[in-house]
């Protein structure tokens, strides 16, 4: 062997190591690639690599950065479910990064734009008790109080907005306390909206946009003498305002002192006779109060004052004509447009005189020269079809659009606008065409999406329509918009194998094309349909299985398959421990589980969420309803020592009102009655806004009757409620409806009667729980449960779409509890019925 070869030998392993070395990337080396990947576009390898970083090096502090990228990735790519899992990955497993909240945050906003409200409420909830005074906590506020509303928590969102204008000083506070009052304005609460207006402009008195708010409060209110000044300061402030002035107009029209505003302008006429300024304001009531004659006048004499006024000038010609001087009409447009040649408004103005009068050529030669119409300018044909469209013309539109296509060479232009003309006629082919043209030409178009589909579920295509999306597909193969829409619509007709070979065909472009038709079935409301599709994706497409079994869950869920729900969860649960939604799904199974009143299952899996996820957003609620499970199953003392600790940690302050409302139950069920009583009404007096209140004073109600009634009726009507608690719904039903008949009149027996209302509401045996409540509602006698029987009575008929019922028995709640609480109650319900009639 000569001496380079063993110089070669000998340092031939250093130079592997040395080329191992140089290939081993660090996490930081890896992140920077994948931002390289992203900026080619290459977004598929980006999110591979930024995957390895979250595997490989989870322990790095790139890791949760790494994560929170992937989500953005994610949801770039149109692919929600992977984003959610990213984000809640990010926070699950990375809690004490500074970043933490924020992937928690960005996890609930997916939840939130995907439609589940209530699961994005829990997370934002949760978000806040991990990580109170973190920088995003803030905007979540802000987005759990806009989801509390909709979700029918009024109370809950204006306590959260009251937080947070409490931080005094702050732009957060400035705009929380705009939102309180724009909240209760939605609701119809104007005293606490005049309340939050009036203590916002104690802090910021020069605010324009809230002094408008107060002013349109205090004119709903009826209170003109207020609301006044208000309107006037502002448009003393902003005097060429024309909004405003009409709405001093409506002040003084409302408060019945037009006469005094019509002298007091008049008299501002007089005292400035060349201001014009003061002739056109009093012309502006004229208008505004439908006094044609003497807005006339005004303008008259503003035009010989200052005859090269073209505005006022075609302001004045519209009266004419409505007055059907169509001669003075016509020959004042003409002086404006000799003044002001080409002016845009005037020309308007004649096209329309002379369509009215019939006279079609002469219209459309003023609206041509209006519209500066040149057949090779695009932006022209849209100013033009701006005229045609005010005066209905849609046919003419039609012709000028096409003849726009042909002499601009472009098949698909004005095809949005063609579409919509179409559609309004009931020309569904013809519209579902250009509807398709827009698709292929901008394949992200999700409105003319949307109008396909509704097109689809309308008459006069004679089953034709699935055929023209397959037909716009086939013609364009490189568009997978329309292959995807092709095999939706296949799918909602029953050809589910149509559709199969569909998304098989486009699966290299689109390897999620099951999971993204399926989310599109859930929008068309067909869950089970959406659910059978994401079970198949979760066994064909690449990524996490789990995510798509989350997703199959939830849709047999909205299905009303809680059978098959279950399963798919159980599969997340048991075959992905470590998925980032595994918590959740043990959290789902033990929701189903508490529905059809298996506590027990339900309290073995909130333990086992508990117990397996420690760092999870759900640990709390899981250690609440575990302790609730348990006291239901009779495990007082345990129940209690779970309750006590967890009312001292602050992660489960949001559970504050449940956790003592359950304190107060063990209480009452192990026979300490003044304890429980002291508890219900500490609840009462601390959470005022909970949804727990009514049940605790409720029962404090009951214990007080149980100290004068017979001993053996309270332990009755107790051991009723035991076997509901335990699930045991039919054996309650039962022993309640043997008391109502057992025990004499009285307060017991009331007590019965509004627990089987209660119960069979539960159970969802609405009309029977209406027949239960009007025991005590339609009680001839006074009744200490009479309000709250109204009250429950009155929001079980509304939510049954029995407005008018559900608002009388509101008022004869109010009517006998005008100061408690079932009373206050029934104000918020009742308000938010009013806009119905």
């Amino acid at each position: 062997m000569s001496w380079v070869a063993a110089a070669a030998a000998m340092f031939l392993p250093l130079f592997a190591l040395g080329f191992a070395r140089a290939e081993t990337k660090t996490p930081a080396d890896m992140f920077n690639d994948s931002m390289a990947l992203i900026s080619e576009g290459r977004r598929a390898e980006a999110a591979a690599m930024l995957a390895r970083i979250a595997d490989e090096h989870s322990a790095d502090q790139l890791a949760c950065e790494a994560l929170i990228q992937l989500g953005r990735l994610y949801e770039n790519m149109g692919r929600p479910a992977e984003a959610e899992a990213a984000y809640l990955r990010a926070a699950t497993e990375n809690q004490s990064h500074p970043r933490a909240p924020e992937a928690l945050a960005l996890a609930a906003d997916i939840i939130r734009k995907s439609g589940r409200s209530a699961d994005a409420a829990a997370l934002y909830e949760a978000c806040l008790d991990l990580y109170p005074d973190s920088g995003v906590a803030e905007r979540v506020k802000f987005d759990l109080a806009f989801l509390y509303e909709g979700l029918g928590k009024r109370e809950e969102a204006a306590a959260v907005l009251r937080s947070l204008v409490a931080k005094t000083g702050t732009q957060s506070a400035e705009r929380a306390g705009r939102e309180l009052i724009q909240l209760y304005t939605r609701a119809g609460l104007l005293y606490e909206a005049e309340t939050a207006a009036a203590a916002f402009l104690s802090v910021r008195p020069g605010d324009v946009s809230v002094r408008l708010q107060l002013f349109n409060i205090l004119l709903d209110r009826a209170k003109y003498d207020q609301a006044i000044p208000v309107i006037e300061s502002l448009t003393k402030e902003q005097p060429d305002n024309r909004g405003l002035r009409e709405l001093l107009f409506k002040a003084y029209k409302d408060a019945g002192r037009m006469k005094e505003l019509v002298a007091a302008l008049e008299q501002n006429k007089k005292n400035a006779p060349g201001d014009l300024e003061q002739a056109r304001r009093l012309k502006d009531l004229y208008v505004w109060d439908g006094k044609t004659i003497e807005a006339m006048l005004e303008l008259e004499t503003i035009l010989k004052t200052e005859p090269g006024s073209v505005a006022d000038a075609v302001e004045l010609s519209k009266m004419y004509y409505k007055e059907q001087w169509v001669t003075k009409a016509r020959e004042t447009l003409e002086r404006a447009l000799e003044i002001k040649p080409g002016y845009e408004p005037a020309l308007r103005e004649l096209g329309a005189l002379w369509f009215a009068e019939g006279e079609m050529e002469k219209a459309l030669e003023a609206w041509r020269a209006a519209a500066a119409f040149n057949p090779s300018d695009v932006q022209s044909y849209y100013r033009m079809t701006g005229y045609l469209r005010q005066h209905r013309l849609y046919d003419m539109i039609i012709d000028l659009y096409k003849s726009g296509r042909e002499a601009l060479g472009q098949p698909s232009l004005f095809a949005r606008d063609m579409a919509w003309i179409f559609q309004m006629q009931m020309r569904n082919r013809e519209a579902m065409e250009e509807y398709l043209k827009v698709i292929a030409e901008t394949p992200g178009d999700a409105g003319a999406r949307e109008a396909v589909f509704k097109l689809l579920e309308a008459e006069g295509l004679e089953g034709e329509g699935v055929g023209m999306i397959e037909r716009a597909a086939d013609a364009r193969p490189d568009i997978a918009e329309l292959w995807l829409m092709a095999a939706e619509a296949l799918i909602l007709r029953g050809n589910e194998t149509g559709a199969e070979q569909r998304m098989e065909k486009i699966s290299q472009a689109r390897p999620d094309a099951r999971s993204e038709v399926a989310g599109r079935l859930i929008s068309r409301s067909a869950p089970a349909l959406a659910a059978r599709l994401f079970e198949s994706a979760a066994e064909i497409e690449p990524g996490d299985p789990s995510v798509k079994l989350m997703q199959a869950g939830r849709a047999w869920l909205a299905s009303g398959e809680a059978v098959r729900a279950e399963n798919c969860f159980r599969k997340v649960a048991d075959g992905f421990h470590n998925a980032p939604q595994a918590d959740e799904a043990l959290a789902l199974i033990a929701r189903i589980s508490n529905e059809r009143g298996d506590v027990l299952s339900a309290r073995g899996y909130f333990a086992r969420l508990a117990a397996e996820h420690p760092g999870s957003p759900y640990r709390s609620l899981a250690e609440v309803e575990e302790a609730v499970a348990a006291f239901k199953l009779g495990e007082h003392e345990h129940a209690g020592a779970v309750l006590e600790r967890l009312s001292a940690d602050p992660r489960a302050q949001r559970f504050a009102d449940r956790i003592l409302f359950y304190r107060a139950e063990i209480e009452r069920f192990s026979l300490r009655f003044e304890a429980a009583v002291e508890l219900y009404l500490n609840l009462a007096r601390r959470y005022p806004e909970s949804r727990s209140v009514g049940d605790a004073i409720s029962r404090a109600l009951f214990l007080k009757d149980a100290e004068t009634a017979d001993p053996i009726h309270v332990q009755a009507i107790t051991a009723a409620e035991r076997k509901s608690l335990a699930g045991d719904a039919e054996g309650a039903e039962a022993m309640l409806r043997g008391l109502l008949v057992a025990l004499p009149d009285g307060a017991m027996k009331d007590h019965s009667a509004l627990m089987l209302a209660a119960l069979l509401e539960k159970e969802g045996r609405l009309e029977q729980a209406v027949a239960a409540y009007l025991i005590l509602a339609d009680a001839p006698e006074p009744k200490e449960l009479k309000p709250q029987a109204c009250a429950r009575l009155a929001s079980l008929l509304a939510s049954m779409n029995r407005q008018k019922e559900a608002l009388a028995y509101f008022q004869t709640a109010i009517e006998a509890d005008p100061r408690g609480y079932w009373g206050q109650f029934a104000r918020q319900g009742a308000g938010s019925l009013q806009d119905m009639f």
